[in-house]
C-alpha cells in the first residue's frame, strides 16, 4: 500500500512540476507574441527564479543571452540535446514555423545531463514577421 501511495505522490509531483514548467514557457511565448522585444534582464530573472535554461533563436540564429545560472552539464550541450529531442518529435527548430498563425511545439520531453540529471524540455516555434 505504501508503494502505491508513493507512486501516486510521485506522479502528482511530476504533473505539478510539468505544469509549472509549461506555465513559464507560456509566459515567454506570450511575451514574444505581444511585445516582440524581450529584455535579457527579464529572461535572467525568470531563468534563475524558475531554474530554467532558456535559449531563443531568430530564424535559426541564437539571440544574445548567455543565461543566468550554470547547470551541472554545459549549457550548450543541453541545448544541443534539446534540439535533437525536438527533431525526434518532428519539430525542426531551425526551420520556419509550419503555420503563419499558430505556434509549432513539442510536448514536454526529457533531456539528460552528463551526470544523469534530468531536465524537462520544450521547444516551440513562434511565427512572426
Amino acid at each position: 500500500m505504501a508503494l502505491a501511495a508513493l507512486s501516486l505522490a510521485e506522479g502528482q509531483l511530476r504533473a505539478g512540476s510539468e505544469a509549472g514548467f509549461l506555465s513559464s514557457a507560456n509566459a515567454i511565448i506570450a511575451k514574444l507574441r505581444l511585445d516582440r522585444v524581450v529584455s535579457t534582464t527579464w529572461l535572467a530573472q525568470l531563468e534563475s527564479r524558475e531554474g530554467l535554461i532558456i535559449s531563443l533563436r531568430d530564424q535559426g540564429a541564437p539571440l544574445s543571452f548567455s543565461g543566468a545560472w550554470t547547470p551541472r552539464t554545459a549549457r550548450p550541450l543541453l541545448l544541443e540535446r534539446a534540439v535533437a529531442g525536438a527533431r525526434a518529435l518532428g519539430v525542426e527548430p531551425d526551420s520556419p514555423p509550419l503555420s503563419l498563425i499558430d505556434t509549432t511545439s513539442t510536448p514536454v520531453f526529457e533531456v539528460r545531463g552528463d551526470l544523469g540529471e534530468r531536465y524537462p524540455a520544450f521547444v516551440t516555434q513562434i511565427p512572426s514577421s
